[in-house]
């Protein structure tokens, strides 16, 4: 926080247009961020150090899984499933080895980083005052007038007193910097812009109320704070973590393990070089803000823009131009000529730019994925449905990161819009500030790893969109969402707006992150949507109908695999029509005529809102995006009439997805119609309409199915006439919550596709009295509590945790095979093989971690076992001679190895052909000799003792041939 003066001259500047206090800045926030970033990441690498150090094998327990490289995407499929279905064996293994560490231990990297970090702010003042260094100004001040002129600039500064002054001697530059905290502040001079005191009064001037506009803004004690925790969080964690994981890397390289482990020790070492550059690059923004937030500051007590002059440095223009904007990422003061223009013109205050908006996405992911590491480590969180605190537990785990990018994000892309607004500049789309956003989203989610395993990239590395696609749509919704709201509100301030639209944003991105964390992650790690599979399961189940229309069930089984995760999650319905309802209920507001009240004071000119768009240009193409759905189910139902055979099963499932088809595609019309002939505010009208189609054409729907059996051409499930709703609302319920999110989905291209549109077109001008027409205030209050009780009751009575149709009962009581048709569970295991899995030239690696993982735990038991029964038969000879055998004895042996070939069952395969079969025949003989032997009498000739000893003999052979088998290859 320094500034200095420049010994060019300029013409006068114009006043600023704009109060940059208008609105919140910001910038506490994003130096918050910083700190809560710092500690949780500091927590998470202390985690990897300690649970390393008290479990040196840890590598062994990783899952068994092969190299499956040479199989393309369905390896990567095979090798995931192989992990996610026997995660709970390797858990077992950690909890051998004791892998999560004492909690205190973990605990101990942040509470480290803030004692030090502690002492550091408290250091740091003394140090940079120290004896030696700084005289106070009254060892040079003899007369007191250095002291007077200054208390002078303070009291025009606002300030109850002036900060603690020092001098610098050996300084000869025209600086001054202020350090300290906020409380007690000290104000460094240097000697050289002491004697321009006299010589140039302006620009000394100029310099002390831009330090002394720090004190007034309350810089210091947060950006000090942030450079303390920043030097402690280097000290402590980062470069003992650095030295940890070239360690763990110089390790690994010689083991069996490299192969399967290289690309997570990597980027166990590019975390914290990419953590420093984040962090620098986010401080380095936000110091740059304070500065030209100091400068305005400085103006407004009376300095004059001569004192910031300085010459522009010569050059090429487009060279200086790129140089100059990367050099300037870099920079914590901005260029002389931005401050310069930020003096007059404060755009830079306002915009959404691009690295903070990055930072915050890469933030917001690091973070989610460090609370998870936490949690994970001691089995908390992971579960939306667990009682509380666990519920707690899990919101926290998932929300954090959309409550920061909400805070972060959203409050930049408000100002940003004000600011347009208010200097009648086009407002910006936020599609470019959502790039940035979605970019960083999906950087932090490969700097982490959470989608890429033990792989360079994910199975699916094109998934890596839809992070991308997801900061897009939040950034473009709260732009036009702000926009609406900044031209109808005519409240003393923005903060309610503000805030309504905030909290809808937020539901926008926690619906995202828990779609993105347990379905869009599985489809990224190559787990969701295999269709052939798909395919080949439902033509088991219900052959007549997959038989006789190949294609229906082929858009049955693609929806299924899309749409299993929708009714899962509650929150998604909610904030589908809660977009739209926001937006809507700006309408019910009287825009205020002239300047409204919470722009008066800020611009020194008058200005006015445009007027809104009519609302009847979103119902109308809504109303007949739903008449089209009318006739669209009509024409299903008359289709689906003439198919001869059953009419559960498969057929049920068709006929759920067409009225899902119904719904959305016409509401999909709706808003290409309301987009294409809006000239402003057509995202907002598009999702209006979406969600007004969707309802009319769920009312003709509705209608039908409830009359079901009333025409005969059209009946489906019933052959009786009769008013039957709440049968028609266990039908048609989820269909109606699918439709409301996919409808609101399918507005944002919508949108997009139409902005062709609106280019070739003139903007016509607005109407004459648009703004003053009436509004059915009551109508839009009352389209609102439609649209979420609508969505209450949806999620309160049609969304449970069932399989991929997310059904809650059956769709008729004539559905005895609903039950065969496959659930998205049974699909994921049936994607492993029955058999062996191929294995690649490093199954030496596999089975070692085979081995570690329990397998040998599970041989050990075997053995343990069989040195029973040997003892058994040798003291049954001794007892009662050779051939014989007590049974009594030998009984609960056997029920020790039965339960031993059952956990082995559900024990991953041997990645080796030849030692599974051997195993596959020691689980199997174990289970039939095992339980020959529990059921032998007492009658000497009963035939199956003699089956189950020999059962038994053959079982210990092939243990025998397996340990044979490992032993020459780990």
């Amino acid at each position: 926080m320094s500034a200095s003066g420049s010994d060019g001259t300029a013409a006068g500047h114009a006043q600023a247009q704009i109060d940059e206090r208008a609105l919140t800045a910001g910038t506490n926030a994003r130096f918050a961020l910083l700190v809560v970033l710092i500690l949780v990441s500091s927590g998470a690498m202390m985690l990897d150090v300690s649970a390393s150090l008290s479990n040196p094998v840890g590598f062994g327990c990783a899952p068994a899984t092969p190299d499956i490289s040479d199989l393309g995407e369905p390896g990567n499929l095979i090798g995931v499933l192989s992990g996610i279905l026997h995660d709970h064996l390797a858990d077992a293994c950690l909890a051998r080895f004791r892998y999560a560490p004492p909690v205190w231990l973990v605990l101990a990297g942040p509470a480290a980083v803030v004692a030090l970090a502690r002492g550091l702010f408290l250091t740091l003042p003394w140090w940079k005052a120290r004896h030696g260094r700084v005289i106070p100004l009254s060892a040079i001040d003899t007369d007191g007038e250095i002291g007077s002129a200054l208390g002078r600039l303070a009291t025009e500064a606002g300030l109850d007193q002036l900060p603690r002054v020092v001098v610098d001697p050996s300084a000869i530059t025209a600086g001054a910097v202020v350090f300290g905290n906020n409380t007690q502040p000290v104000m460094r001079l240097d000697a050289g812009l002491l004697t321009r005191r006299t010589s140039d009064p302006v620009a000394f001037r100029a310099v002390v109320l831009h330090e002394l506009g720090h004190v007034s803004n309350r810089d210091i004690t947060i950006t000090y704070a942030t450079v303390a925790v920043w030097r402690a969080f280097l000290a402590i964690v980062l470069v003992p973590y650095v030295a940890w994981g070239a360690a763990q890397l110089v390790t690994v390289a010689r083991t069996p393990y490299w192969p399967g482990h290289a690309p997570v020790l990597v980027r166990h070492l590019a975390l914290p070089v990419f953590l420093t550059v984040l962090v620098y690059l986010a401080r380095s923004e936000v110091l740059r803000l304070r500065e030209v937030y100091a400068d305005r500051t400085a103006i407004r007590h009376g300095a004059d823009p001569l004192g910031w002059v300085d010459a522009v440095p010569s050059g090429p223009r487009a060279l200086r131009r790129a140089g100059s904007a990367f050099a300037e990422l870099w920079r914590t003061h901005p260029r002389w000529d931005l401050r310069l223009r930020s003096l007059t013109d404060p755009a830079a205050l306002f915009g959404a730019r691009a690295v903070p908006m990055f930072v915050t996405g890469v933030s917001s992911t690091l973070i989610t994925a460090s609370v998870t590491a936490y949690l994970g480590a001691y089995n908390l969180g992971y579960d939306p449905f667990a009682s509380w605190p666990a519920f707690a537990t899990h919101a926290v785990q998932l929300l954090a990161g959309p409550a920061l990018i909400t805070a972060l994000a959203g409050v930049a892309l408000w100002r940003a819009v004000a600011y347009d607004a208010l200097t009648s500049r086009a407002t910006r789309s936020g599609v470019w500030a959502g790039l940035w956003l979605g970019a960083g989203l999906a950087t932090g989610e490969l700097v982490i790893g959470q989608v890429t395993g033990n792989h360079w990239l994910p199975p699916r590395a094109g998934a890596l969109v839809l992070p991308v696609l997801a900061g897009v749509a939040f950034a473009w919704w709260i732009t036009r969402c702000a926009e609406l709201w900044v031209n109808s509100w005519r409240g003393r301030t923005l903060r309610l707006p503000m805030l309504l639209s905030l909290t809808t944003a937020f539901l926008l991105l926690s619906a995202w992150v828990l779609w993105w964390q347990y379905e869009g992650m599985l489809f990224a790690a190559g787990v969701r949507f295999n269709p052939d599979l798909g395919l080949q399961l439902y033509e088991q189940a219900d052959p007549v109908i997959a038989t006789s229309h190949p294609h229906m069930t082929t858009v049955v089984n693609v929806t299924s695999m899309v749409l299993a995760g929708l009714p899962l999650w509650p929150l998604l319905i909610p904030t589908a029509v809660i977009l739209a309802a926001t937006s809507l209920l700006a309408w019910a507001t009287r825009p205020a005529d002239g300047t409204p009240p919470w722009a008066q004071g800020t611009i020194d000119v008058r200005w006015s809102a445009p007027p809104r768009p009519l609302l009847r240009q979103a119902l109308l193409p809504g109303v007949l995006g739903g008449l089209a759905c009318w006739a669209t189910v009509t024409w299903v139902q008359a289709q689906l009439h003439t198919w001869p055979g059953h009419r559960f099963g498969l057929y049920l499932l068709i006929y759920e997805k067409w009225q899902i088809i119904a719904l959305v595609v016409p509401a999909a019309g709706a808003a290409i119609l309301a987009s294409a002939l809006a000239t402003r505010h057509r995202l907002i009208l598009a999702l209006i309409a979406t969600q007004t189609a969707t309802l009319v054409g769920f009312l003709g729907l509705f209608a039908l199915a409830s009359t079901d059996g009333c025409l005969e051409s059209l009946s489906i499930l019933q052959t009786s006439c009769a008013w039957r709703p709440a049968f028609t609302w266990g039908n048609v319920g989820s269909a109606l919550g699918i439709a409301l999110v996919l409808a609101s989905v399918a507005a944002f291209p919508a949108t997009a596709i139409t902005a062709p549109l609106r280019r070739r077109r003139h903007r016509p001008a607005p109407e004459a009295g648009a703004a003053t027409r009436p509004v059915p205030r009551l109508g839009v209050f009352a389209s609102c509590v439609l649209l979420v009780a609508t969505a209450a009751l949806v999620v309160t009575t049609r969304t449970t945790l069932v399989g991929a149709t997310g059904r809650t009962e059956p769709l008729g009581a004539t559905t005895p095979s609903n039950s065969q048709l496959p659930s998205s569970r049974r699909v994921r295991q049936d994607l492993l093989p029955r058999t062996d899995i191929p294995v690649p030239p490093q199954v030496a690696t596999a089975v070692a971690a085979w081995r570690d993982q329990g397998g040998d735990r599970l041989l050990r038991r075997f053995a343990d076992q069989w040195n029973l029964v040997y003892r058994t038969m040798r003291d049954s000879e001794h007892a009662l001679g050779p051939g014989w055998v007590d049974f009594a004895k030998l009984r609960p042996i056997c029920g020790n190895l039965r339960a031993i070939a059952h956990d082995a069952a559900g024990y991953p395969a041997i990645p080796d052909a030849q030692a599974q079969q051997h195993w596959q025949q020691v689980i199997e003989l174990a289970e039939t000799g095992g339980s020959l032997c529990e059921q032998v009498g007492e009658d000497p000739h009963d035939t199956r003792a003699p089956q189950s000893v020999q059962a038994l003999g053959a079982a210990l052979g092939h243990t025998t041939a397996v340990l044979n088998r490992l032993n020459t290859m780990s």
